[in-house]
């Protein structure tokens, strides 16, 4: 088992990326941008998003070879990604971002360390019990939910003092980028839930995405965020909300 508290190795995805910034002439902010697109859309296999996607970067009718080259790149990137992650036991998306953001002026947000989110989760989430009246799954709520590490850190958090209790994540984010972020982040932890690109203080929402994670393939569904309604917090969960928000600058899309 790996030591939460030492740095990640996430250079393999790094140096992929920067592969991918030496061959187009695309800044960081930008390759770090997209390919958290293509990779959502890939999980989503929403094949349409994904291809208009890459023709930015090489268009069908022109090259197919780069095309494809660009495309594996990509795809070894979020390999890197998830190995990364299973080894650190713990998401790793937002280290790569901050790594890269080091090299980068536009790259203006900076995630809470992990150790303050499983910190965090610990205070919020003990002595939290299941009703048992209810079938409903236990929740972690976060409307400000960065790259979703205090999600994942809730989540798994009452999984460990609950095993036969489903336990859901919902989050949203202003950013659109660290929307994504924290859709794959869900997804390779094995967290099922909803993330919303929007602003959670007026309630408006511009993408939304459902993460349904199976044991061998995560499922990320995106829906029409006009068709689902915001979670209205209970009581007990209103001071979770409030804990449950990563403390970052803003940065924008």
């Amino acid at each position: 088992m790996s030591d939460a508290t030492s740095p990640v190795d996430v250079s393999g995805v790094a140096d992929r990326l920067d592969a991918i910034r030496f061959e187009t002439g695309h800044r960081r902010p930008r390759i770090f941008r997209d390919w958290t697109i293509l990779m959502v859309s890939a999980l989503a296999r929403d094949d349409e998003t994904y291809n208009d996607r890459l023709d930015k970067y090489a268009p069908a009718e022109d090259d197919m070879e780069q095309r494809r080259e660009l495309a594996t790149a990509f795809s070894e990137a979020f390999g890197e990604l998830v190995i990364a992650a299973r080894e650190a036991e713990r998401p790793v998306i937002g280290d790569v971002y901050e790594q890269i953001g080091a090299q980068a002026d536009d790259f203006g947000q900076y995630f809470t360390p992990w150790d303050l989110c499983r910190l965090k989760a610990q205070l919020i989430t003990d002595g939290r019990n299941p009703d048992a009246s209810q079938d409903e799954p236990m929740s972690v709520s976060d409307p400000t939910c960065g790259s979703g590490r205090l999600l994942v850190a809730g989540a798994k958090r009452l999984r460990e003092q609950h095993p036969d209790t489903p336990v859901v994540a919902t989050g949203v984010d202003k950013d659109a980028t660290c929307a994504r972020m924290a859709v794959i982040n869900l997804a390779l932890a094995g967290v099922p839930g909803k993330i919303r690109y929007g602003d959670s203080l007026t309630m408006e929402g511009h993408r939304e995405w459902v993460i349904d994670p199976t044991d061998t393939d995560p499922a990320v569904r995106e829906v029409d965020p006009a068709d689902s309604e915001p979670d209205e917090p209970d009581s007990d969960l209103q001071t979770e909300q409030a804990a449950l928000s990563e403390v970052r600058t803003d940065g924008g899309d």
